[in-house]
């Protein structure tokens, strides 16, 4: 029978201790170790360029790593989506996306390859719901007005959108389905050329986020006739929602960002990203940045339930979009 010396034996003894303590320490210590690339589907200097770049720094600092924004504008935010779609499924690249490329994008555009469960949603960042804004001299003072001198017109009175097939113009599409209007879509490549030409009274009607266009509706430049979610909106509650008026009551269209991961990163990676958008998320200068740009903080039954609520975002987007022809 043979002997293990008493050294050789403590060697395979603390051996075998570091094996069965690797796996533990690996699994929390795997990810990040690298660099992690954050997507942003539009150029730089909108609003989704924004909210990344004052959520990179601190994520960052709670993950560990630096955090590189990547500019992919193009196809309405089509091309970034997809470059997110074809990336590794480590969680070193994700992307913050919103609803018009990760949830309308497949739904409007016939050339879009992917399908919103082509995403892995990490975290929701935030939403805002829009107003639909008016020229100066329209003769409608509220929802109510602008329904009924929609009727009297059919196909006359026109809005604008930041483009076919745009979040915007599915707002407005629900609008004149549930109300039995017609109107005149007019895209833009953008909101503030659409702002500009509602300023000057080339279009009688725009979807704006209220950031963009409170202070002309303080000053009186254009009117408003509410926003467009259920309620009321902590950015400016002093007006209604177009709920509060006799033609609707169950309008809810609100804009959102979230990171995303390519379907099928691990579950490891994906709750190390929930838990660090969180500390970042409830950091007083992040949120009360967000605030600044009009974005509600979700809570953490929002979070909970964010996958979930895409699902239903595709329901929702779908029985509008399917009796609008995009063109």
């Amino acid at each position: 029978m043979s002997v293990i010396h008493p050294v050789v034996r403590a060697g395979l003894l603390s051996l075998l201790a570091a094996s069965a303590l690797a796996p533990l320490g690996a699994a929390s210590a795997a990810f990040p170790e690298k660099r992690i690339t954050m997507v942003v589907p539009f150029p730089a200097g909108g609003a989704s360029d924004l909210v990344a770049r004052i959520l990179s720094e601190p994520l960052a600092r709670v993950l560990g790593q630096p955090v590189v924004v990547d500019n992919v504008g193009g196809g309405a935010g089509v091309i970034g989506a997809a470059k997110l779609v074809r990336a590794d499924k480590d969680g070193y690249t994700v992307m913050l996306g919103s609803v018009n490329e990760t949830a309308l994008g497949p739904i409007t555009n016939p050339s879009v390859q992917y399908k919103h469960t082509d995403f892995t949603p990490l975290a929701k960042v935030g939403s805002s719901a829009f107003m639909v804004i008016g020229r100066k001299g329209l003769e409608a003072d509220n929802i109510d007005d602008l329904i009924a001198l929609a009727r009297k017109s059919p196909g006359t009175l026109s809005f604008g959108s930041t483009g076919v097939g745009s979040y915007q113009q599915i707002v407005m599409e629900s609008v004149q389905q549930l109300s039995g209007t017609s109107m005149l879509h007019v895209p833009y490549r953008g909101g503030s050329p659409m702002l500009a030409d509602v300023l000057g009274g080339q279009i009688d009607l725009g979807v704006a986020l209220p950031t963009m266009v409170l202070p002309q509706i303080n000053d009186g430049r254009i009117k408003t006739f509410g926003f467009t979610g259920r309620g009321r909106d902590a950015a400016a509650p002093q007006i209604p929602s177009i709920n509060e008026g006799k033609s609707f009551d169950s309008i809810d269209f609100v804009f959102w960002f979230g990171i995303f991961a390519p379907v099928g990163v691990p579950d490891d990676v994906r709750q190390t990203w929930a838990t660090a958008m969180k500390k970042v998320l409830t950091e007083p200068a992040v949120s009360k940045k967000l605030a600044e740009n009009g974005l509600s903080i979700p809570s953490e039954a929002e979070q909970a339930a964010f996958d979930s609520f895409i699902k239903d975002e595709d329901v929702k987007l779908r029985a509008v979009a399917e009796k609008v022809k995009f063109d």
